[in-house]
């Protein structure tokens, strides 16, 4: 669990990194518009907030990718743990985007919505279609011949 935490926080960090490359000046601090959700902006001033830019990412890729983030987050205590709370910052901002409304006007979006949802249900009403794997099957499957329809149009 751990693990995954570090290896989304360093998706997400390489990600911000190649943005800030692509736009020109390396390690000026400068962002363009991705979108106009609620859920860009938020993951924008967390990435904003984890990033150090007074550090030379040729140097130390660590601290310019992780050092301010590491000065915001509280000195650990014996309960949780550095990764552990980005992981639940992670999971509240997952939360977030997934049930905000704006983001239902994309196709994608409303599926991936749909889909955590259901994710969230409860066990019984699980059980009642044979498991989460079994139902989600069900529907990719049914998906996937109406997107073959559609392309044939």
């Amino acid at each position: 669990m751990g693990q995954t935490a570090l290896a989304q926080f360093a998706f997400l960090s390489a990600i911000t990194l190649v943005t800030v490359y692509a736009i020109g000046n390396t390690c000026q601090q400068q962002f363009f518009e991705v979108g106009n959700s609620t859920g860009y902006a938020d993951i924008t001033k967390l990435l904003r907030k984890s990033i150090a830019f007074s550090a030379d990412p040729c140097d130390d890729f660590y601290q310019f990718v992780c050092g301010e983030w590491i000065k915001s987050v509280p000195e650990p205590n014996k309960s949780i743990s550095h990764v552990d709370a980005f992981q639940e910052m992670l999971n509240k901002q997952e939360a977030a985007m997934l049930h905000a409304s704006e983001l239902r006007e994309s196709r994608a979006m409303a599926s991936a919505q749909r889909f955590y949802e259901k994710c969230l249900t409860s066990e019984d009403e699980w059980k009642g279609k044979g498991g989460s794997i079994t139902y989600n099957q069900a529907v990719t499957q049914s998906t996937k011949g109406m997107e073959e329809e559609s392309e044939q149009c």
